[in-house]
């Protein structure tokens, strides 16, 4: 099975508060991704990182990927991860720097750390611009790097840990949570693309 998650920020502090998350120190933080990720994802199955995966050396990150059930581990690189080839050397079987077309189930996904631009600027320059996906010849876009802002906007739903209580989604679980919600369109949301 092929699971999904982002943005887990291995040790780095100032996310606890910088995205409300629920600790007051790493330690704790870390303790609960870990149980949380290997409850669903098994030592066969698939697991897609959206990229941001931690602040730190490469052996406490070496050290921290070890402890991730997965068989296939895959890095969408983010804003915060290191080159490709340093990433690999940790322990990602997979890593992308651009986004990657996936279809499971009839639908056609992409795959970015990402997500897509405004689709109204509103005066304002997004950042990372040349870093988003096209919106064009997919059905939905798996993205991330918003962390606790939205689940679903438009037709892009964010896998980061800080909307899913720290766990990852199966595919079955996300083409479920788009088949119950469907697209979302809301303004106000729109101007959380603007500050990441």
């Amino acid at each position: 099975m092929d699971f999904f998650s982002s943005d887990l920020h291995i040790w780095h502090y100032n996310i606890i508060k910088y995205a409300g998350r629920p600790f007051t120190h790493l330690d704790a933080m870390h303790s609960y991704i870990i149980k949380k990720h290997n409850s669903v994802v098994g030592i066969e199955d698939t697991w897609h990182c959206l990229g941001d995966f931690a602040f730190a050396s490469i052996y406490k990150q070496t050290d921290f990927l070890s402890k991730l059930n997965g068989k296939k581990k895959i890095l969408y690189l983010g804003n915060h991860d290191r080159k490709p080839e340093v990433m690999k050397s940790i322990g990602f079987d997979e890593v992308y720097d651009t986004p990657v077309d996936w279809e499971y189930g009839g639908i056609k996904f992409r795959i970015s750390h990402y997500p897509f631009g405004p689709e109204d600027h509103g005066g304002i320059t997004p950042r990372f611009m040349d870093r988003r996906p096209s919106v064009e010849g997919c059905d939905w876009l798996l993205c991330a790097h918003v962390h606790e802002k939205w689940k679903i906007l438009r037709n892009m739903l964010n896998v980061g840990v800080d909307i899913w209580d720290f766990t990852p989604q199966s595919i079955i679980q996300i083409i479920q949570t788009i088949k119950n919600t469907g697209r979302v369109h809301n303004s106000k949301l729109q101007r959380d693309i603007h500050c990441y």
